[in-house]
């Protein structure tokens, strides 16, 4: 089952193409990572699902709901890369977003003093959102986005500016969503991150979709997608790679670097995690 199809989306500023005919599915009980280079609309995708910008034409269903019908708002959770808090104490926050999904007082109780005992902020609640920390505000929205039992739950950089512990706790979170049957989509440049998690890749370049499909979990994603980009070769996301062929690769990695085509910290990840395996 389908939980989000984007249909031939396109989106235009100023005659200039943002969004070029972007199409793919998030199938149900999945986590599908949405990755890219810096502009290449990911963040541009995901606000026009979630109602944030309004695109020139194409169809977004969620749930079997259009984006276009206020319903739809209904059946996903959702994190933002970048947040935007009003001047309140972060409990009075999720209590007041909690309400507008029908969540009653109870639970609300319930849920903030699980999420904040788990994610370690219990004692910052009472704290006006201004005045957290970046790391404090990503885990309420977070929390937020946890709070609504969605069939779907869509994340921009879900882990930026948490630590490695909590980062941790954020991925047994989602895989007890996708184990209840949920599906997520992540947008995310931490491909080492969500490689051992992920179902399924979208890949846009330049406002196209270049890929979509299936991946193998617990290989080099990375390394994967830095071989798509030079070769155009969907195989990759596939194939297992025999020591010869991780040889052969890392040679490729090599050119790439002399090149300038990946910079050293990339090069460094991509090396890190060949030797993990």
């Amino acid at each position: 089952m389908r939980v989000l199809e984007v249909k031939n989306l396109n989106k235009s500023i100023k005659n200039q193409v943002i969004l070029d005919n972007i199409s793919f599915n998030v199938e149900s009980n999945s986590i599908t990572a949405l990755i890219g280079e810096n502009g290449a609309g990911k963040t541009t995708t995901i606000k026009c699902i979630v109602g944030l910008y309004t695109y020139n034409f194409g169809d977004i269903i969620i749930s079997g709901v259009n984006s276009k019908n206020i319903d739809s708002h209904y059946k996903f959770g959702y994190i933002p890369e970048k947040e935007n808090f009003p001047n309140t104490p972060a409990n009075i926050f999720l209590s007041e977003s909690a309400k507008l999904y029908g969540i009653s007082s109870n639970e609300i109780d319930e849920k903030i003093k699980y999420y904040s005992n788990l994610f370690g902020i219990t004692e910052k609640m009472d704290l006006r959102l201004t005045k957290m920390s970046s790391g404090q505000r990503k885990k309420i929205m977070v929390m937020q986005a946890f709070f609504h039992e969605a069939d779907l739950y869509i994340m921009d950089e879900p882990t930026e500016n948490l630590d490695p512990q909590n980062r941790q706790i954020f991925y047994d979170e989602l895989l007890k969503l996708k184990e209840q049957g949920k599906s997520i989509l992540v947008s995310t440049h931490n491909l080492d991150e969500i490689a051992k998690y992920v179902d399924n890749v979208v890949i846009i370049g330049n406002g196209k979709v270049t890929y979509t499909g299936q991946v193998n979990k617990n290989h080099d994603l990375a390394g994967m997608y830095y071989e798509f980009k030079k070769s155009g070769n969907v195989n990759v996301f596939h194939s297992s790679h025999s020591n010869d062929q991780s040889n052969e690769l890392l040679k490729r990695y090599d050119d790439l670097l002399q090149k300038k085509l990946i910079t050293r910290d990339e090069y460094k990840s991509l090396v890190k995690n060949f030797a993990k395996e």
